[in-house]
């Protein structure tokens, strides 16, 4: 009874000396912080790369298609993806915007048309005009206080400007007509989309759409999906189409997307960072994990390395917890949904314990090194 009691402490002790002792401890901090810093990386990454089915709401609202006009009669010809991504333009003579008959009547019967003029000059880069109480905006502009414009004058502004905005109002001159404007909400900052930072109710005057400084936009709610087909008409009148259901599934129309770029859009590439973990790993834990193996009094080397291994999944776990936090805590945009890129973290984990391996035989290299001395 004795002998099993003194027995169980003598393993309790070597368990104790092989998982706490200083190289192991070295070892598994080392490749546990490999890991967190590189997991955490990756879901920030994924997170803040907006695909375009993930930001379509953001650009588009409840609407079927998000129409822009240059003010240009010529073929157009654009990415099916991202309304502001032009290959190339024939914009033959400049015209008039369309007016709401005229874009209504290049869409099936039945369809209804918000516009959405922009201006690019004047007080600010970009200003728009957007009545956001309609149900084709929704989760175009969040509303983080206060209240979407119901009146001539009333704007909304995105929250990192909103101070820097009523500043600017407050300085105008009284008789000017910026003056009259007053923030009446705030909304969520989404700094990535094709959007301008300040909304102000329809017909308060601040975007002239005579103006080659400016465009105009129109959200269209429509009987049926906007096509591919009905893109290319649309091209050819020089207008640019966002289509919800084009960008949902653009194979479904047969859509020339190559596979590459397709990929791109829907994932972002973390091949860069992966390399960088590659690097760190042959720099700082190769050596660290060598040298914890070498060390003379450490005993129970496949315990220790049970204990190293083990700092694998908890720095993943502590990077994906991390990354989402510095997400929320730090970001100057509202990020896309929370993702965890599996295939990315699994690699860098693998390239971690990988290296960790490699480290071992060149332990024992050291220590016949310093034993035939």
């Amino acid at each position: 009874m004795a002998e099993d009691k003194q027995r169980r402490v003598v393993v309790r002790k070597r368990l104790r000396t092989a998982l706490l002792g200083g190289p192991t401890l070295a070892a598994a901090v080392v490749i546990g912080l490999a890991v967190l810093v590189f997991t955490a990386i990756l879901t920030m990454q994924a997170t803040m790369h907006v695909s375009p089915v993930e930001g379509r709401t953001w650009e588009m609202g409840a609407a079927d298609a998000r129409i822009r006009d240059l003010g240009y009669s010529g073929n157009v010809t654009q990415d099916y993806s991202v309304l502001a991504e032009i290959r190339g333009i024939s914009p033959g003579h400049q015209r008039t915007f369309y007016s709401a008959q005229e874009i209504n009547a290049l869409l099936p019967q039945g369809s209804r048309v918000v516009p959405f003029p922009i201006s690019l000059t004047g007080w600010r880069e970009e200003f728009g005009e957007l009545d956001l109480r309609d149900p084709l905006t929704r989760g175009m502009y969040p509303l983080i206080s206060g209240r979407y414009p119901q009146a001539d004058g009333e704007l909304v502004v995105k929250e990192r400007v909103a101070n820097q905005v009523r500043s600017e109002i407050a300085s105008f001159d009284p008789e000017s007509k910026w003056s009259r404007l007053v923030v009446v909400g705030v909304t969520a900052d989404i700094v990535w989309r094709d959007s301008p930072d300040v909304i102000a109710f329809p017909g308060t005057g601040v975007v002239n759409t005579s103006s080659s400084g400016s465009v105009m936009d129109w959200l269209v709610d429509t009987p049926g999906p906007v096509t591919w087909g009905q893109v290319k008409n649309l091209n050819s009148r020089g207008l640019y189409v966002l289509s919800r259901a084009v960008i949902t599934n653009p194979r479904a129309d047969n859509i020339d997307v190559g596979q590459g770029r397709l990929s791109d859009l829907m994932h972002p590439d973390s091949s860069g960072w992966l390399v960088c973990c590659l690097l760190v790993n042959f720099v700082i834990v190769y050596p660290v994990v060598a040298v914890a193996f070498a060390y003379r009094t450490f005993r129970h080397r496949k315990l220790g390395l049970l204990a190293t291994l083990a700092a694998v999944p908890v720095g993943v776990g502590l990077g994906l917890t991390i990354g989402a936090w510095v997400l929320l805590r730090f970001s100057d945009s509202v990020p896309g949904p929370y993702e965890i890129p599996l295939m990315p973290v699994l690699a860098a984990a693998g390239i971690s314990v990988a290296i960790a391996l490699l480290a071992i035989p060149t332990a024992f290299r050291m220590i016949n090194f310093v034993d035939h001395r």
